[in-house]
């Protein structure tokens, strides 16, 4: 069984219908098939993870690069906040907050948002705002 698995992980990764399109579609609940039997040969897990950061960097730089976001710092710190909550989620229900997804996630977050410039001044001017109200 572990031999068939690290055979077909790529595959079954890459596919057309495989975790690009999962987490596109956010089809937690094949996600969640493919963690748990992929978790059996945890080195296959990598495959997984190798679709998630690509996802994340795409999906955050449509944040961090949007025109009508970089126009107003809280709308912009609210739509990170909103995609970090999303991937929470993701990463809790489909991987058991499995703590090398959670690394991952982390690290593709800091990628797309240190390609921004005005991201520091944005989440600061939206925790001083925040601060403001109480």
């Amino acid at each position: 069984m572990k031999e068939a698995i690290e055979l077909q992980a790529e595959s079954l990764t890459s596919k057309e219908t495989g975790c690009m399109y999962m987490f596109n579609q956010k089809k937690i609940d094949q996600l969640t098939m493919m963690y748990k039997v992929f978790y059996r040969t945890p080195s296959t897990l990598n495959h997984i993870i190798n679709k998630m950061n690509p996802y994340i960097m795409q999906e955050g730089e449509k944040i961090v690069k949007n025109e009508e976001n970089l126009k107003d710092p809280l709308k912009f710190t609210t739509k990170l906040l909103e995609f970090k909550a999303q991937m929470d989620d993701l990463i809790e229900q489909a991987f058991s907050n499995d703590m090398k997804f959670q690394k991952n996630r982390d690290q593709s977050f800091q990628n797309f948002m240190n390609e921004c410039e005005r991201t520091p001044h944005y989440i600061a001017f939206y925790c001083d705002n925040e601060f403001k109200k109480g």
